[in-house]
């Protein structure tokens, strides 16, 4: 996917933003606490575009990478992520390397580390206006990807994109405008477009419903990059194609009108 700028439009997450612009005027560290794919790497980066200072990226687990931190040169925003998996000592090591670097360590954590600044990103759930302004702007740079600029989201696909909480958060809500804009068909996309699990308002309490929700999206993607030719879509899939047609029934699968 083209990278794009993330949209914030939440009143929590410009307030972080506003406050990485200010810790970006001077050297310090701090600490990016949340869920995964909450938006906490984009933060850090925004540090670095704000103190005009280039990343130099570690992970807490990767000793190697932590020593190329170590020796990095001043002016840089130091990134490691997973940083749960340091503990406080090493943590200590690196804002006294920072320090001295005249450096910003910005550390990608689940839970708080004891740091002087801790900005809790919420999950997208917790930020509900900024998820159809998201989606539309994933969508807007596979578009160009693409090279499709007719697509659009339905009023049926955006209201399931409102309702769905997310648990994967912004990095989920990115991964299924990708899937959807290149398995499209139509240049609408409706809900038929988007995977099955977002419009079960319950999760999934058995493994039946589980593999029937995944052999739903299995061939919905392979009917929808075979233009809905079931005879092509049963060769992607390696099945022949009564099989197809079968499972379209049981399914109740159509071809979406055009």
């Amino acid at each position: 996917m083209v990278e794009v700028e993330p949209v914030v439009v939440d009143p929590v997450m410009v307030r972080l933003r506003e406050a990485v612009e200010r810790l970006a005027r001077r050297p310090a560290a701090l600490a990016f606490i949340g869920p995964q794919g909450a938006g906490r790497g984009f933060l850090a980066r925004a540090l670095a575009t704000a103190a005009s200072a280039p990343v130099i990226e570690g992970q807490g687990g990767w000793p190697a990478s932590l020593g190329a931190l170590m020796e990095a040169s001043g002016g840089s925003v130091l990134l490691v992520r997973d940083a749960d998996a340091l503990d406080p000592a090493r943590v200590a090591e690196l804002v006294e390397r920072a320090r001295e670097k005249r450096s910003w360590l910005a550390l990608t954590a689940l839970a708080a580390l004891p740091l002087q600044h801790v900005l809790k990103v919420p999950a997208l759930v917790d930020r509900p206006g900024e998820v159809l302004p998201l989606a539309e702007s994933f969508l807007a740079s596979e578009r160009r990807l693409l090279n499709r600029p007719r697509l659009a989201l339905g009023a049926d696909a955006r209201t399931v994109l409102s309702r769905y909480r997310w648990p994967g958060n912004v990095r989920e809500l990115r991964n299924v405008m990708a899937r959807a804009a290149r398995s499209a068909v139509r240049d609408e996309l409706g809900r038929d477009a988007l995977p099955a699990r977002l419009s079960t308002e319950a999760p999934e309490e058995n493994l039946r419903g589980a593999l029937k929700t995944a052999e739903r999206e299995l061939l919905l993607e392979a009917l929808a990059r075979t233009r809905w030719n079931v005879t092509a879509a049963a060769g992607r899939l390696g099945v022949p194609r009564r099989t197809v047609v079968y499972r379209m029934q049981r399914l109740g699968l159509r071809r979406p009108a055009r």
